[in-house]
């Protein structure tokens, strides 16, 4: 015969069974909430510090901002007098040196800004954990800034065309057509100095932590048409309150 035992454990019922489910689920929220919640303080701590390196990025740039302005300031007086000394040379044929009304000697240099924080933050993909309209402001300023490094790398093959004037001989003694092609170099080189004269200007209108460029005026004036760009000052800072009502405008809608 068979021996019969009674179960050593009651039977289950509907209810142990659910209690169970339950049991389960719940250590499960608990795990996933405390997991997300490790991961948002990471993502926390991303955002503060790609903040701080953002910020520092800021002042040094707003260091090189300066730096421009007077590498800019340099090239304008520099403009005015070699224009003033080919248009001299040019007037007066094989005029010795001591006889000009300056010195002709191109110089300057060339001061990008710095973005290596900005494109650390866009690879390691913590911007999408920031606020739109913050990532929307940074991205604007970035662009605008690149924008004056890249016209500054522009320069620079007409810079050496202007430093290697003398390769073919004493500028006394160059064709006309020698110091016509410096002519042309030369007012290609304001034109674009003039250029990154106004994208600096509304990088200041633009974001107002920047340094004001009015101790430059003078130097502007020399680079461009000042009278007309008085008279466009208006229109533009209208310009730029409308674009500032628009980005808070877009802020809010987040």
């Amino acid at each position: 015969m068979l021996d019969v035992h009674p179960p050593h454990h009651p039977t289950h019922t509907w209810k142990d069974f659910f209690i169970h489910i339950a049991t389960i689920v719940v250590g499960l929220l608990i795990a996933v909430g405390l997991e997300q919640t490790v991961e948002a303080l990471h993502h926390r701590h991303q955002v503060e510090a790609t903040r701080a390196e953002l910020a520092h990025e800021r002042v040094l740039n707003r260091q090189r901002f300066l730096l421009i302005y007077q590498e800019l300031d340099h090239f304008a007086r520099e403009f005015h007098d070699d224009a003033g000394t080919l248009e001299f040379i040019r007037s007066h044929p094989h005029a010795r040196v001591e006889s000009w009304p300056h010195p002709f000697l191109f110089s300057g240099a060339l001061i990008p800004y710095d973005d290596s924080a900005w494109k650390t933050a866009q690879v390691s993909g913590v911007l999408e954990y920031m606020p739109h309209g913050e990532v929307k402001q940074y991205t604007e300023l970035y662009s605008r800034m690149a924008a004056v490094s890249t016209a500054e790398e522009a320069l620079r093959p007409a810079i050496f065309s202007m430093r290697g004037s003398y390769i073919d001989g004493p500028l006394e003694e160059q064709t006309a057509e020698q110091l016509q092609k410096h002519w042309e170099t030369l007012k290609a080189l304001r034109i674009q100095v003039a250029t990154i004269v106004q994208m600096q200007h509304y990088i200041l209108t633009r974001y107002h932590d920047f340094p004001s460029d009015e101790p430059f005026k003078e130097d502007r004036q020399i680079l461009l048409n000042e009278p007309l760009q008085t008279e466009l000052s208006s229109t533009w800072q209208k310009s730029v309150d409308r674009l500032n009502a628009m980005d808070a405008a877009d802020e809010e809608s987040h």
